[in-house]
């Protein structure tokens, strides 16, 4: 990894249009830009008074191909946002 990784846990929600989890979708962006992730799904999410399905991601990565992904995700899966934190740095043993 580069010295200016990040880890980050991101929620993904249900597409705005027709409020459908689209795992195969994040998977397919994903595995395109990363060479390991982690999906959790499905967990309920809750947005602007609607509760939906959501996948919970796992990655880490260079700062700047996460934000690009997320970014990409966000248009793909038709979300009006996507909501991140930057967790404590991943280990790998």
């Amino acid at each position: 990894m580069t010295l200016d990784s990040i880890t980050i846990k991101a929620y993904l929600g249900s597409n705005n249009e027709t409020g459908e989890l689209q795992v195969d979708k994040m998977v397919e962006v994903l595995s395109r830009e990363h060479d390991s992730f982690t999906l959790d799904y499905p967990v309920t999410g809750y947005w602007k008074g609607q509760l939906e399905e959501t996948a919970v991601l796992y990655l880490k990565d260079s700062k700047y191909k996460v934000l690009q992904t997320l970014e990409m995700l966000k248009l793909e899966l038709g979300q009006e946002a996507i909501a991140y934190q930057v967790e404590n740095d991943l280990h790998f043993i």
